[in-house]
């Protein structure tokens, strides 16, 4: 699916005010925080080790083919965060 289609594939999104959204993250983040901190074995702890590795897929947007953009940083995800 290109980017055109896939833009039209999600007309039908729910339109709502910056502050309802903003309530509704909120909220979720509070449930979550709460949740956290009564039953932290629930949440799964995911080791990274280095290298860091970032990997973008983009989708066929017009005369641009469907690509994909790998960026490698040896020690830091910070580092490769800011990476150009």
């Amino acid at each position: 699916m290109d980017a055109d289609a896939y833009a039209h594939s999600h007309e039908t999104a729910i339109h709502c005010h910056p502050e309802v959204v903003r309530a509704r993250i909120e909220k979720a983040s509070l449930t979550a925080g709460t949740r956290f901190l009564e039953h932290p074995e629930e949440f799964g702890k995911v080791d990274v080790e280095p290298p860091y590795r970032l990997v973008a897929r983009y989708r066929k947007n017009g005369d641009v083919d469907a690509h994909e953009v790998v960026r490698e940083h040896p020690t830091s995800i910070s580092g490769l965060m800011n990476m150009r």
